[in-house]
């Protein structure tokens, strides 16, 4: 059996570099050929870790938060021939401005993309005017350009449907698989309480 050959894209740093060595780490690497490409500040030391897991990895620089057009194209069209030149099978894009630059860089490459938005940027803290002008980016993208979106609890559905996000079908929902060893570790917790100064009652 042949390997699926997926391009996994996604800012580097808090939960999603996580969730990139989640995926580094829980993959059957004889079915999948992974290759990252990790964009924003410290990408370097998340694609030096994956790189040492023996994946692709690269790095390159993205504002993670604020849109600027210029090194944003710039992202797009290294991105683009990227998926031109390697023949991947799959795309999968993670976080709202990594997945809309994914699937900017793949129209007309015929490469299907699955998108995960890790909390869609329009959640309840944003302003509502941004919201809506963000649920258009998503909506746009979600019709034309996006296989099937992955989130990680029902409720990101139940808020992109509030928004009109995608249709039922577009959407599946994935939960997060968490090690729970890392916190099975067994604590002295008298030692606990007198190293925090804390009563032993």
């Amino acid at each position: 059996m042949s390997q699926l050959r997926v391009l996994e894209v996604s800012k580097s740093t808090g939960g999603l570099g996580t969730y990139m060595r989640w995926l580094a780490d829980g993959l059957d690497r004889s079915r999948f050929a992974l290759t990252f490409v990790c964009l924003s500040d410290g990408a370097d030391a998340l694609a030096d870790e994956l790189s040492a897991r023996g994946w692709t990895a690269l790095a390159w620089q993205m504002n993670r938060y604020k849109i600027n057009p210029f090194t944003d194209a710039q992202v797009i069209l290294r991105l683009a021939r990227l998926i031109r030149r390697e023949s991947f099978d799959l795309i999968h894009a993670h976080g709202s401005k990594a997945g809309f630059i994914a699937r900017v860089a793949a129209i007309g490459s015929r490469v299907p993309v699955i998108y995960s938005p890790h909390n869609f940027a329009f959640h309840s803290g944003v302003p509502r005017w941004q919201a809506r002008i963000f649920a258009f980016v998503e909506k746009l993208t979600a019709r034309y350009w996006t296989a099937k979106i992955i989130t990680v609890a029902d409720g990101e559905q139940e808020l992109a449907r509030q928004f009109g996000v995608g249709t039922p079908d577009l959407y599946a929902t994935v939960h997060s698989g968490v090690d729970l060893s890392a916190f099975s570790r067994r604590v002295d917790s008298s030692e606990q309480k007198t190293a925090l100064g804390v009563p032993r009652e």
